[in-house]
């Protein structure tokens, strides 16, 4: 099983971001080890997700994190700075 690893700050401030790419959300608590399809709590493309963790409540929303293809895993904090880029496709 691979290694998740947080984003580097180049990935969270690119030019681009593949907002297209599958991900995964997982429940963070208890994930500081690996991430995989079997802890996925739903699936989508990474801007779908981030979309969908951004409508929670703020508490709520540290309770979850993205695994994007790459193996990157987002946490909260990071979720909430890639959804105020402004080339964030904000749908659900």
């Amino acid at each position: 099983m691979p290694d998740t690893k947080p984003p580097s700050h180049d990935a969270l401030h690119a030019d681009q971001i593949e907002w297209d790419d599958r991900a995964s959300l997982h429940l963070a608590e208890g994930s500081k080890g690996l991430l995989t399809d079997l802890t996925a709590v739903r699936r989508g493309t990474f801007a779908e997700l981030v979309a969908q963790v951004m409508v929670l409540p703020p508490e709520e929303q540290k309770r979850y994190a993205i695994l994007k293809s790459g193996d990157q895993r987002f946490d909260a904090e990071q979720i909430a700075a890639v959804s105020r880029r402004p080339d964030f496709p904000s749908r659900l």
